[in-house]
């Protein structure tokens, strides 16, 4: 980028209000630009030659406001902006289509965002940081464009905020923001951003910078399934449920609810693959990961653990609550028939809370022994941890 030949004005200002002035500038240049360039590159309809030449003058015009700013902000001391550094390992479920939020309070922005993103995403939108919060906690996205500087939480607070939150989930992240300080975004990417775009920006490079992040996002997580997915059933494997069960015990603890795991064990699979063959016992494997998958709900974690074993993770549930689902789930079993043969599981149930403060080594070995339990005393039945 080449200077302008003549040094700005001086300001009888403080620094800070320059830095200020400056800030504030590049939202509305960011909104300009942007729909300058929608109108030039016929987003909006044919122009006429006069359009063209008018729109062609208000992009050097703000070419020229980028020039200043860029002067005023080696006046104060900030820094140009850098390229995009990607941090991190993306955490994100599989979502089709690509989901992401935009977190800004300047409307026009929002508009322009929503133009040049919404035909290729389903996005949603947060006026604030709180607001922006509880979407995250409630919602999976695979991306989060946050405004640094948001109402209420700022865009470093929110992103404490979702991370002390221990979600199952977490978006890629992308700052932006009119700070161009290099010690802002070295906070950002400490954080875990991908990207840190500065106002005002170009919106084909925004576009293609949120494309980058969103295939590197749709493969990080097609990876992350497949390495955490049982292949026969389709359930979460045992490296999944120990990684959700480290998240559920940290949680519980945090909130003070209860946590329980129920852990269950087809009865007799041996018997059917050796009178039916392997395929037959596979049969019966994917009917009792039906039975567990449709009695549950979608926040708690069904998992095949190997073999004829499986889990179900059961947050803020306590060992009464558990127990009588681990009841309904022996019936509907005990319901099924693979190959002519009926059916039938045995069941143990575990239990953490405040009283019993159980590590996940702990609660895992308790459901196992209640499961024991259940087998020795004749199978097809449930057994609950009495400790």
């Amino acid at each position: 980028m080449n200077r302008i030949s003549t040094p700005p004005p001086e300001m009888d200002v403080a620094p800070e209000l320059g830095q200020s002035w400056t800030h504030d500038m590049r939202g509305p240049i960011s909104v300009i630009r942007g729909h300058a360039r929608l109108l030039a590159l016929g987003k909006r309809g044919n122009l006429t030659e006069n359009q063209r030449r008018s729109v062609e003058a208000i992009e050097k015009q703000v070419h020229k406001l980028e020039l200043l700013l860029g002067e005023l902000d080696s006046i104060n001391g900030a820094d140009g902006p850098g390229a995009p550094a990607l941090s991190g390992v993306f955490q994100a479920d599989s979502l089709s289509p690509p989901r992401i939020l935009i977190a800004d309070d300047d409307e026009d922005l929002v508009a322009l965002l929503r133009e040049l993103l919404a035909g290729r995403y389903t996005l949603r939108f947060a006026k604030d940081g709180r607001e922006a919060l509880a979407s995250l906690r409630s919602e999976a996205f695979h991306l989060a464009i946050i405004d640094l500087h948001l109402p209420v939480l700022d865009g470093f607070e929110l992103v404490s905020a979702l991370r002390a939150a221990s979600l199952p989930w977490t978006p890629a992240l992308m700052f932006l923001s009119a700070e161009s300080h290099s010690h802002t975004k070295v906070r950002a990417l400490a954080l875990g951003a991908v990207d840190y775009v500065t106002k005002p920006f170009d919106p084909e490079e925004l576009a293609a910078r949120v494309a980058r992040i969103i295939a590197s996002v749709t493969h990080e997580a097609s990876l992350r399934a497949d390495a955490m997915t049982d292949p026969l059933t389709g359930l979460a494997n045992y490296r999944s449920l120990a990684e959700s069960l480290d998240r559920e015990i940290e949680r519980a603890r945090r909130y003070g609810q209860p946590l329980s795991l129920i852990t269950l064990d087809l009865d007799h699979l041996k018997a059917i693959n050796d009178e039916h063959g392997h395929d037959a016992g596979d049969d019966a494997i994917q009917l009792v990961a039906q039975v567990l998958k449709g009695a549950v709900r979608s926040f708690e974690i069904v998992a095949r653990q190997g073999g004829d074993e499986f889990a179900v993770l059961l947050p803020n549930t306590n060992a009464s609550e558990a127990a009588r689902l681990a009841k309904r789930l022996r019936a509907q079993v005990a319901s099924q028939s693979a190959h002519g043969v009926t059916l039938s599981a045995s069941i143990g149930v575990a239990a953490r809370d405040r009283e019993h403060d159980l590590d996940a080594k702990s609660l895992v070995k308790a459901s196992d022994e209640a499961l024991y339990r259940a087998k020795y005393a004749g199978r097809n039945r449930v057994e609950v941890d009495a400790s």
